[in-house]
């Protein structure tokens, strides 16, 4: 009874715990360890952090008790409790982090406790409840975490693959052994070093000479520092100290063992640890066959410096060895990681392709139900056609009928007439003579009924041959009609065969249009810009026309007053072979310049500095030949006035040959507008070639489709006019096209004779026009001679 109620009292008790997820409940005792393992780590950190701590008591207590403190054991004494008060500041660290893990342990125990207590308590609910146990145990356990089965787990994102199952695990074991082994290892050294300088602090006090040095070229490991050490005690069993100091050595040679014995202890220890880790992964079947666990530690010896020192080297080695194991499982891991990222890249780039083509698909699947739908409304029209078809033989069968009917009453008629006119006939023969105009008469009305009977006799024969002809046709039409619904089935099943290569032939005319529409944008830009830049240059073209029609006026008025007043020298100091050589000078001047204006006439737009300073250089001559009539006029010396007429026909030989030189460069402009014309004609026929290739696609994707039969009611034959319409179509588009080419080339080579024509007349002019304004400086010339 007293049981009983304190099982009431522990389900009472435990009806408000919590009661966990399956998958919350494996976290904890994950949690929960891990968490152990942490708490087994830190304590015996903790441990080892007190030995040393004791150790750093003792040394400070051991150079306490001197009387007489040197310089030396006083900075020992500072370092001694500097070494005290970090470990106990680690201690301390250590105890408070074991606190916390130890709060966190008993609460992650605490909620796996309720837990069960809970579960027992359901369970024992359910029990007492009979048939509704299974139900309200899935129900308590389903109340706490509600999962909706429709739901998507995001977390199966972060999942990695099978293949890598026990891969994190196993390389965070790695990594956490071989961090907690280099932690050990940096300790070991500090303290084996602290220990070295405090013996060698011992044997200075003694007076101890030639003490062994560490070698800085080695590195500073705990091989080198128990090898340091080895050295120290030798030397410090040479040099014994005093009493004092030989105690003193004698206890800090016991403290180090003491210390140097934990050390070994701790190291026996781990290993003791980590062969219980590996037998228990082998009896886990845990181990991974592509890393494969080291080969276990010999069993430990006693104690030795010769065996510490090595056991420190392989721990060491082992640490290395562990270090490039952690950076290649890293390296590998990093590596799987990217592959895995752009394999999923891939498989999302695919199933959006797919879904385009799903789409593609549904769309060419509704158009074929459409024209699936036409069809079958085409064949219920032609099977309603046919049944006209039969109602209407149905009626010319019975207006055969009748006109039988009406030929057999006339032959009847027609036979009783005969008879009446052979009984006439009889009769006559008495009265022929009298009654021979009647005979006549009576033989012209016999002919008419003899025709009238031969008419008859044709047209049953015409009918009768209608009336098979119309058998014939509905035999035919019926036989057609068959046919037609037999290729009207063939069709719609071989529709679901050809689906997928009009898909195809679709998905590359779309392709070939969206290119052919992409060249023809381009080329259209490409012929706008091309326009643009003509029009441009055109510009540009007109104003250095214009810039050089002044510089041209410039120069023919600077050379007829040059001429006018080296004529006007030579008359008044010149002789007559000088007035020749000038007059054909400036002939030559006005023949390059006539030869010139033949040429095409343009400036390249950076020759405008060069421009501005030819004008700079005429107006400097204006001012000297203006220096020269006043000159003149004073009487100058005539040898002066020589020289300069000398340098200014050389400056306007300088002159004339820079107009050379801009005449061979707008020669040069006119070819590359050349080229520019005929690059933009071949751009406009490649665009004519991309829009009739686009054309014939679009025609021939019209035209595309199984041949699907149809009949022409109208003829007798009944057959289809679809292909012909087709290329009647196709035909009459080209023949568009190619009179839409016709035009545009007729336009653009009027537009061109124009234009040539245009500059043609331009150049015509200018030439008239300098002409003109170099004629009359060569008559003075003439005139002076």
């Amino acid at each position: 009874m007293s049981l009983h109620l304190l099982v009431e009292q522990a389900i009472f008790d435990s009806s408000s715990y919590e009661v966990l997820s399956y998958e919350e409940v494996e976290a904890l005792k994950k949690e929960h360890e891990t968490l152990t393992k942490r708490i087994d780590a830190a304590t015996n950190k903790l441990a080892m952090e007190s030995k040393v701590r004791d150790a750093a008591l003792s040394l400070s207590r051991l150079t306490s008790k001197k009387s007489r403190r040197s310089a030396a054991s006083t900075a020992s004494d500072t370092k001694g409790d500097e070494e005290y008060a970090a470990s106990s500041r680690k201690c301390d660290e250590l105890s408070a982090e074991l606190a916390k893990l130890n709060a966190r342990a008993n609460e992650v125990q605490r909620r796996l406790l309720q837990h069960s207590a809970g579960i027992l308590g359901v369970a024992h609910k359910a029990v007492g409840d009979g048939g509704a146990s299974r139900g309200s145990v899935e129900y308590s356990l389903s109340s706490s975490n509600p999962i909706d089965p429709q739901a998507f787990d995001d977390r199966s994102f972060y999942k990695t693959v099978d293949k890598l199952a026990g891969f994190g695990e196993m390389s965070r074991g790695v990594g956490g052994d071989g961090a907690q082994k280099a932690v050990e290892d940096e300790l070991v050294v500090e303290r084996l070093e602290m220990f070295n300088a405090q013996v060698q602090e011992l044997l200075r006090s003694a007076g101890a000479k030639d003490l062994p040095l560490p070698d800085k070229n080695l590195a500073n490991t705990v091989h080198e520092q128990l090898t340091l050490l080895e050295q120290n005690l030798h030397c410090l069993r040479e040099n014994p100290p005093s009493s004092d100091l030989n105690n003193r050595a004698a206890e800090q040679l016991e403290h180090q063992e003491s210390i140097l014995t934990t050390l070994w202890d701790m190291i026996v220890t781990f290993d003791e640890e980590v062969r219980e880790q590996k037998l228990e992964r082998k009896q886990n079947g845990e181990l991974n066959a592509d890393y494969p666990e080291s080969d276990d530690e010999p069993e430990a010896p006693e104690f030795s410096m010769s065996v510490f020192s090595s056991r420190v080297q392989r721990l060491l080695n082992k640490v290395m060895k562990l270090r490039g194991d952690r950076d290649m499982l890293r390296e590998r891991t990093s590596h799987q990681e990217r592959g895995m990222e752009e394999d999923m890249k891939m498989m999302q780039d695919e199933i959006s392709t797919m879904g385009a083509q799903v789409e593609q698909l549904s769309t060419l699947l509704g158009q074929r139900e459409n024209e699936l739908t036409a069809a079958n409304a085409k064949m219920q029209n032609l099977t309603a056609e046919l049944n006209q078809r039969n109602e209407e033989l149905q009626h010319t069968a019975n207006e055969l009928e009748e006109s039988r009917t009406a030929f057999s009453m006339k032959s009847a008629e027609f036979l009783e007439a005969m008879h009446e006119l052979d009984v006439e006939r009889s009769k006559d023969k008495q009265r022929a003579n009298e009654a021979n105009a009647g005979l006549q008469q009576e033989h012209s009305a016999l002919q008419q009924a003899n025709q009238a009977l031969a008419e008859l006799q044709a047209q049953l024969i015409e009918k009768e041959n209608r009336l098979a002809e119309m058998e014939n046709q509905a035999r035919e039409m019926k036989e057609h009609h068959n046919t037609v619904r037999a290729d009207l089935e063939a069709a719609v099943a071989e529709k679901a065969g050809k689906l997928r290569d009009l898909e195809q032939d679709i998905i590359v005319l779309h392709e070939a249009v969206e290119t052919s529409e992409k060249a023809r944008n381009w080329a259209t830009e490409q012929e706008n810009l091309l326009r643009q830049q003509s029009e441009e240059n055109d510009a540009q073209m007109k104003k250095m026309d214009a810039e050089l029609e002044e510089l041209r006026m410039k120069v023919a008025e600077l050379s007829t007053e040059v001429v006018m007043a080296k004529a006007e020298l030579d008359i008044a100091y010149g002789s007559k072979s000088e007035r020749a050589a000038a007059t054909a000078q400036a002939k030559a001047a006005a023949l390059a310049l006539e030869k010139a204006n033949k040429q095409p006439q343009s400036i390249d737009p950076g020759l405008l500095s060069e421009i501005a300073n030819l004008e700079k250089k005429n107006n400097e001559l204006i001012d000297e030949i203006v220096m020269l009539k006043t000159e003149r006029a004073e009487g100058a010396n005539s040898e002066h006035l020589e020289k300069r007429c000398k340098m200014l026909q050389k400056e306007l030989d300088d002159m004339l040959k820079d107009f050379e030189n801009l005449t061979k460069q707008s020669i040069e402009a006119e070819q590359e507008r050349t080229k520019l014309e005929s690059t933009i004609d071949a751009l406009k026929e490649k665009l004519e070639e991309l829009e009739t290739t686009m054309a014939e696609e679009k025609i021939r994707l019209l035209a595309v489709g199984p041949p699907r039969p149809s009949v022409d009611v109208r003829s007798p034959l009944g057959r289809t006019g679809e292909s012909t319409t087709t290329s009647v179509l196709k035909t009459e588009f080209k023949k568009m096209m190619r009179h839409m080419r016709q035009e545009q080339a007729k336009a653009l080579n009027a537009e061109r004779d124009e234009r040539r024509k245009l500059e043609q007349m331009i150049r015509n002019m200018k030439k008239e026009q300098l002409m003109r304004r170099m004629t009359p400086p060569v008559n003075a010339n003439a005139n002076v001679a």
